[in-house]
């Protein structure tokens, strides 16, 4: 069962770019990254999940390794983001 921040963050980024995920994924040794997984993504999908994390996430000249990315985890495409952030962006 997904946590209540994994649920607010899968809800909220297909509500504001129309992407269904794949699927969710959890891991118990990185509890704080909650990952949503695609088979495929189309580069019209790309272009919006960058707007998605830029109107989201936007913190001008920081970077750290907390921030979104959207990265190959265990094969798949994932769009990883902190619990942190997605408390303070999301849930609010």
């Amino acid at each position: 069962m997904a946590s209540k921040e994994l649920r607010a963050f899968s809800e909220h980024f297909q509500k504001l770019t129309g992407i269904k995920p794949h699927g969710t994924e959890e891991h118990k040794d990185w509890y704080h990254w909650k990952r949503l997984i695609f088979h495929k993504l189309e580069c019209d999908q790309i272009l919006d999940i960058a707007l998605y994390l830029r109107q989201t996430f936007s913190v001008p000249g920081k970077n750290t390794h907390n921030l979104p990315m959207l990265a190959v985890y265990d094969g798949q495409m994932a769009l990883t983001v902190d619990v942190s952030l997605i408390k303070k962006y999301i849930i609010k």
